[in-house]
């Protein structure tokens, strides 16, 4: 769409060739009669045929291959200074192409009379626009016509004074065209350029038109006299068609490109220039508003815009025309409890930030969004003891001790935002180091599992609880007669020699799951929990949900002694501080089991009974005196009694060999080396033993001596110790 065209203040120049050529036409001007001013009435084709004018200027020359001939009338000025002055009409002819151009033909300079009517036949050489395919035709075809257009400039003594274009004239060879329009010649003096309605352009003004658009522009022509002269036609030109073009003879100006260029019109040696400054069209800046819930204003630089923005509705200046490509900076403004969202549509480069840019090169709607704030507020929840944290990327930073909150608690947060919150535990600043636990969310962020909860600010204001709790304490005790130990979950808890030492209590995190394990001694046995981990098995795993108590029960492990008594005499087998294991005359054997403590130290000892002897251990213990013994596992301890022993002593004597023998198996014999012998024995108290002697080589029995007397078989009855000699000759 054609835009109108408006004008600005810069220079439109009215300029000649130079100075050399005004002082010529000045000194033209004064050889010229005033009847340069005064037109002669309407001009009349000269009364002379065409075809006598052809044979006036090409003699000879007729038909289909001859000239084309334009006959017009001129009427020029009067000279009434000397004959001297020469004055000529320069006729120079091009003709026309379709697409509007002009490739000129040829001129011709013709010496005027000073005759007021001049007849002035023109010859046109179209033989080279006949030959161009690309000529004018008329639109009809098959014809061998041009359209030829031709530029008359008088000059007087060599200057030109006067200029005008006649046609385009439809000539075709061998045929005269007669111009019955009159051709005045006269001297002029002045060019003054017009914009659109015959608005003068001043000498300081620029022609400004908008990019797209056409400016008709026009010329007023004046002769010396300072009058108008109306059948003057100029020609246009601009200097930098790049930027704006222009018809040559309507004078339409057509823009092209944003720019500077100067537009021209000339008529002779006079010409008129101008400035001609192209801009953008002004253009409207609209706002629009998205989906939002805010509120807030937008406002421009340069001032026009100022609209209200209330949710989606807008009201105030919304929309504005400004200056083609002006540079507008909208800037937005979000009211309290709103924050401005986001730019849109033509702003959307500016999408980050409160300004936007604007290049007003064409119409342009910008979009703006506000977004209310909705507040979120952390507090401690119930039953909550202990100490912690709750943070967020968006600014909330809040300590919870117990009740109490510090800290940024409550921050707003665009309407649709989604936060996340973080809960740990964590103790007071300069406090022991002792855990806190985070115990769960509550209010609007009851549903979140877990240490995070994200929450999406809806239409309301959000209210979230966190519930931190202290930490709690985990205590073991070990009882009973044995040792061992409790470990696990920062437990390391003995008990040896009926004392408990070690760590036997720790804190841990409210809910924390702990593991422990009761290891008896190796002389010990686990005889089971009480308290938290009551019949659990040698692993205990107890909750801290609150503070525990836990007590882990050790005794000594049991170990067997075996007593086995046994013989021919009567006796026992005594443990210190246990029983006693008797043997009674003619039972042969007893056996007996006693439990004791593992690692208990027992000594055993004997007694045998009247007429009886100890006569040693076996199995664990040896000798024949008490035994001791460190009861780790089960052993067994033998012990055997006999009837008493009393001594039996046998001996040789004399001069003779011999051997003298005991019923018992004791034998004693004297030798020729050895003459006497002497042999003893243990027996039992009241055995009998028989006695007897057999002398030896060249030896006889020559008699007992001792308990035996006589030289006969000798019984013995053992009731003390005895002795029995045999004498040998």
């Amino acid at each position: 769409m054609a835009m109108p065209s408006f004008r600005s203040m810069s220079n439109a120049r009215i300029s000649t060739n130079d100075a050399t050529a005004a002082r010529e036409r000045r000194s033209a001007r004064r050889a010229l009669t005033p009847l340069t001013t005064l037109l002669l009435a309407p001009l009349l084709l000269l009364a002379i045929g065409c075809g006598d004018i052809a044979r006036l200027v090409t003699p000879g020359v007729r038909g289909p291959q001859g000239p084309a001939m334009i006959a017009f009338t001129a009427n020029v000025p009067r000279t009434v200074a000397s004959a001297n002055d020469v004055v000529t009409l320069n006729v120079t002819a091009s003709y026309v192409r379709q697409d509007g151009s002009r490739v000129r033909i040829g001129s011709q300079l013709l010496t005027l009379t000073t005759e007021t009517l001049q007849s002035v036949p023109i010859p046109v050489d179209v033989a080279t626009c006949i030959a161009d395919a690309a000529r004018d035709t008329g639109g009809a075809t098959g014809t061998s016509s041009c359209a030829v257009v031709l530029n008359l400039a008088l000059q007087v003594n060599g200057v030109v004074v006067d200029e005008q274009v006649v046609g385009p004239l439809r000539l075709s060879p061998g045929t005269t065209e007669t111009v019955t329009q009159p051709v005045t010649l006269i001297d002029l003096a002045s060019v003054e350029l017009l914009q659109g309605a015959g608005v003068t352009i001043g000498a300081t003004e620029t022609v400004q038109a908008f990019l797209g658009t056409t400016t008709p522009l026009s010329a007023k022509v004046r002769d010396t006299r300072g009058q108008l002269v109306t059948d003057r036609a100029v020609t246009w030109s601009v200097d930098d068609p790049a930027v704006a073009t222009i018809n040559a003879s309507s004078g339409v100006l057509t823009t092209v490109a944003i720019g500077t260029t100067k537009v021209s019109a000339r008529i002779g040696t006079l010409v008129a220039s101008a400035p001609v400054r192209v801009l953008r069209a002004p253009a409207a800046l609209t706002i629009s508003v998205g989906t939002g819930s805010g509120l807030g204003k937008i406002s421009s630089t340069p001032a026009g815009i100022d609209c209200r923005v209330v949710g989606t509705t807008l009201t105030g200046t919304c929309s504005f025309v400004f200056p083609g490509d002006a540079a507008i900076s909208l800037t937005s403004t979000a009211d309290a409890g709103s924050v401005f969202a986001s730019w849109g549509d033509a702003c959307v480069a500016s999408a980050i930030g409160t300004v936007c840019q604007v290049v007003m090169s064409q119409a342009r709607v910008a979009s703006a969004s506000f977004t209310a704030l909705r507040r979120f507020t952390v507090s401690a929840g119930g039953s909550s003891d202990g100490r912690g944290r709750v943070t967020s990327s968006a600014g909330l930073d809040c300590r919870l001790s117990g009740g109490a909150a510090t800290g940024t608690c409550a921050i707003d947060v665009p309407q649709g935002t989604s936060v996340q919150l973080t809960a740990v535990g964590e103790p007071l600043s300069g406090s022991a180091a002792t855990l806190q636990y985070f115990a769960g969310w509550g209010g609007d962020c009851a549903s979140a599992n877990g240490a995070s909860c994200t929450i999406t600010a809806g239409t309301a204001n959000a209210a979230i609880t966190a519930r931190f709790v202290d930490a709690q304490t985990l205590s073991v005790a070990i009882d009973g007669g044995g040792g061992g130990s409790v470990t696990g979950a920062g437990i390391a808890c003995t008990r040896a020699t009926g004392i408990t030492s070690g760590n036997c209590s720790t804190s841990a995190l409210f809910g924390s799951v702990v593991t422990l394990t009761a290891q008896p001694d190796a002389q010990s046995s686990f005889s089971g929990w009480t308290g938290a981990c009551i019949g659990q098995t040698l692993t205990c795993t107890t909750t801290l949900s609150q503070a525990r108590a836990v007590t882990a029960s050790f005794s000594r492990r049991q170990v067997q002694l075996v007593m086995s008594v046994s013989g021919s005499g009567v006796g026992a087998l005594q443990v210190t501080g246990g029983t006693t294991c008797a043997l009674a005359a003619g039972q042969g054997s007893n056996s007996c089991t006693q439990s004791f403590d593992a690692g208990t130290t027992v000594t055993l000892t004997w007694s045998a009974g009247p007429n009886s002897s100890f006569t040693g251990f076996g199995g664990a213990c040896s000798g024949v005196t008490t035994c001791t013994l460190v009861l780790n596992a089960s052993q067994g301890v033998s012990a055997s009694f006999g009837a008493r022993q009393v001594s039996l002593t046998l001996s040789t004597s004399g001069a003779g060999i011999g051997t003298i023998t005991g019923s018992n198996g004791l034998t004693c014999t004297s030798t020729s080396t050895a003459p006497s012998a002497t042999c003893m024995a243990q027996v039992e108290i009241g055995s009998q033993i028989s006695v007897s002697a057999t002398p030896g080589d060249q030896s006889s029995f020559d008699g007992f001596g001792g308990d035996c007397a006589g030289r006969g078989s000798c019984t013995l009855t053992m009731n003390t110790s005895k002795s029995v000699s045999a004498n040998f000759t």
